[in-house]
C-alpha cells in the first residue's frame, strides 16, 4: 500500500509512514527511513527539518510507523 502524505512536520509523518522522500524546491533531495533521515541526512534541508523537531518543546518522537526509535529531546 502507498500513501502520499505531504507535510513540513516530519515528526507527524514519522507516526504515519515507514519511509519518506524529502523534496526541496520541487526536487528530491533525500529519501529513506526516518532513522536514516535523522541520523544521516544527505541534504541541508533535511538536516534543518530534523533539527527543528529536536528543538521543539514537547516534540513528538520520530519513530516511523514500524520503528520504535526515539530522537526528539
Amino acid at each position: 500500500m502507498a500513501l502520499l502524505f505531504i507535510t513540513h512536520d516530519i515528526a507527524v509523518a514519522s507516526q504515519v509512514c515507514d519511509r519518506a522522500i524529502v523534496l526541496h524546491d520541487g526536487q528530491v533531495v533525500d529519501r529513506g527511513t526516518f532513522r536514516e533521515l535523522v541520523d544521516t541526512p544527505r541534504h541541508a534541508y533535511t538536516r534543518t527539518l530534523a533539527e527543528n523537531v529536536r528543538r521543539a518543546p514537547g516534540a513528538t518522537p520520530l519513530t516511523g510507523a514500524g520503528d520504535a526509535t526515539e530522537v526528539a529531546a
